[in-house]
């Protein structure tokens, strides 16, 4: 689309409509930062013009907020790419159409990937992560780097596990000390399994650690540690309730308590699924639970004691990956 471009003069330059439409105003290169789309509100043919200039300071600029998280993620033929200021720039993921057709194709769903199964952080102090492929693998892009590297956490096969492991989440807490959560879905004949592992090295090792309700019908859906033994872990319940059951650990996920989170205070048609974050500031935990990609409204609930005392907090929505 022909724009009115000013990025290499103190001023626009001023065309009649037969020299803007050849396109004398300069073409976009995609990488815009501000444009003013004028429109005169009243011509049928909708005539508009385009200007576009550099922001006055460069670190102000970002993406579209409306349309990308601050981190997010797209696929377009056969490719990942990955933004860290809302789309203002992309790049590349280490991951092959073939491998990321067989991955979309295990979780059949061919537009996005789970929400747990991939850790996309604002902190770029921390590693980015995602599961891929129907035997659990994971591509790791480590903190301060461009070279992403392959890690299979051992004896994590169909299997190893007895069925397709279809519950995968990952997360990293520090440059080094990482968590990941496996499971499978419960069949009558099969039933379910689950696991836990923690990595102290930046993924290159791992060590495996208990789920609670292991080989019952309360399937993995989500984990998240706060530090090396503080964590939650959600499950389904497997009566197909609203919620979630919610264990905590304190002992770096040797040992998982219930807790009780007050989900009569949420109100009829509320249903909640994945953990989006579990943070202690002041003394006080904060818990948040979201709908995946089905919804921008998460519950926020807080405790100055980690299996006690949780109280309904708020409602809010925050912005979430665009599916498709």
């Amino acid at each position: 689309m022909p724009i009115f471009d000013g990025r290499e003069s103190k001023v626009f330059p001023v065309l009649d409509r037969a020299s803007y439409c050849r396109g004398e105003g300069g073409i976009s290169d995609g990488k815009t930062n501000v444009v003013f789309w004028l429109y005169d509100g009243s011509s049928q043919k909708k005539d508009a013009y385009l200007y576009v200039f550099p922001p006055l300071e460069e670190k102000t600029a970002v993406g579209n907020r409306e349309t990308n998280m601050k981190c997010d993620y797209y696929m377009i033929d056969g490719k990942m790419k990955f933004t860290r200021n809302y789309g203002q720039s992309w790049f590349d993921g280490d991951i092959t159409k073939e491998e990321l057709d067989e991955t979309l194709t295990f979780y059949h769903f061919p537009v996005a990937l789970p929400i747990e199964s991939i850790f996309l952080p604002t902190n770029k102090r921390l590693p980015i992560a995602l599961f891929y492929g129907e035997e659990p693998k994971l591509k790791i892009l480590p903190a301060n780097s461009n070279e992403w590297k392959t890690v299979i956490i051992p004896h994590t096969t169909t299997h190893d596990f007895g069925r397709g492991i279809t519950k995968r989440a990952i997360g990293f807490v520090s440059e080094s000390f990482g968590y990941a959560a496996l499971g499978t879905d419960w069949t009558m004949s099969t039933g379910e399994s689950k696991r836990c592992y923690l990595t102290f090295d930046g993924g290159d090792t791992w060590t495996q650690k208990p789920l609670p309700l292991d080989c019952s019908t309360k399937t993995l859906i989500d984990l998240c540690m706060l530090n090396e033994e503080v964590g939650v872990v959600s499950l389904n319940d497997g009566q197909w309730e609203n919620f979630p059951l919610i264990y905590v650990t304190r002992d770096g996920a040797e040992n998982w308590k219930q807790i009780k989170l007050p989900y009569d205070d949420l109100g009829e048609g509320f249903y909640l699924i994945d953990i989006v974050s579990f943070k202690k500031v002041n003394g006080k935990y904060t818990l948040i639970l979201g709908q995946e990609n089905e919804s921008v409204k998460q519950a926020v609930f807080t405790s100055e004691n980690l299996t006690k005392g949780w109280k309904f907090l708020e409602i809010r929505e925050e912005k979430i990956h665009t599916v498709g």
